[in-house]
């Protein structure tokens, strides 16, 4: 386990964990109101993210009157899309959770530094973020599967887990961006910390799921024009989608450094 040093606010720590929570957010909201280079981070995802939409929604105009086919190859270019993507997501994430660790602990951040170290450690970043796309595509297979054989209720636990990897993938990142190690090492660890504080973790998990998967959705929805048009041109798609990654990696980066501020928390408890 890394050596994490002193957080400059860890006296103050509240005790309980909905304390924490409030605690947790307003260092978040402070590191990155003090240190708004870390959301270079966040644009660069934007920027990614946007680009995939487009080839997306531009492959799919090019195929609109060809044959439909559900045989196997034809998914390979999704998987690796989806695998691209994971890659240069969690890459960045890690470089920003280096920017926003260092901020906490009262260091200079620096976003040439931060990613230096992200693109020093990409082997284990590749294989979390093949485990980030795998574990979701196994336990929905698995889902459906229980579920044709009218076994549903059995699936919870792979629902659960599909859910929770966040928690694992996320704390398993920090630990990349702290220190260098082995990628079963990094997720033995992270789920020893997520054992020890457990409450806080699912919290960390409830946050991102409503902000990122509810509240977010729901405001572009709401006030984005042409987000629940039928058959939008692909420029209006567009616009919707960067609007909705605007959002989205905004309030995902506060997310993040929000774990990071409970990650060193989980370190240094007792």
């Amino acid at each position: 386990m890394p050596q994490p040093g002193v957080p400059r606010d860890e006296q103050s720590i509240p005790a309980s964990a909905f304390g924490r929570l409030n605690h947790f957010l307003a260092v978040a909201y402070q590191v990155l109101s003090m240190n708004p280079r870390l959301l270079v981070f966040a644009g660069l995802v934007v920027i990614v993210n946007l680009m995939l939409v487009w080839i997306s929604i531009t492959s799919a105009a090019e195929n609109v009157g060809s044959e439909p086919t559900t045989s196997g190859p034809e998914l390979s270019p999704l998987l690796v899309l989806l695998l691209v993507q994971s890659l240069v997501l969690h890459v960045l994430q890690c470089g920003l959770l280096v920017g926003a660790l260092a901020s906490i602990r009262a260091k200079p951040v620096s976003v040439g530094y931060a990613l230096r170290v992200a693109f020093s450690r990409i082997v284990p970043l590749a294989a979390l973020a093949f485990l980030a796309v795998l574990v979701p595509f196994a336990t929905q297979w698995v889902t459906d599967s229980l579920y044709e054989m009218d076994a549903g209720i059995v699936s919870l636990p792979f629902i659960l887990l599909s859910l929770g990897w966040f928690t694992v993938d996320f704390i398993a990142v920090t630990l990349v961006a702290e220190t260098r190690g082995s990628v079963v090492g990094y997720l033995a660890g992270a789920f020893r910390l997520i054992g020890r504080a457990r409450v806080d973790m699912l919290i960390l998990l409830l946050l991102f799921l409503v902000t990122t998967k509810i509240l977010v959705p729901m405001l572009v929805g709401e006030f984005v024009p042409g987000a629940g048009a039928e058959n939008p041109a692909i420029q209006t798609r567009l616009g919707v989608w960067l609007t909705f990654f605007l959002v989205h990696d905004l309030v995902l980066a506060v997310v993040f450094v929000y774990g990071a501020r409970l990650y060193i928390y989980a370190v240094t408890t007792r």
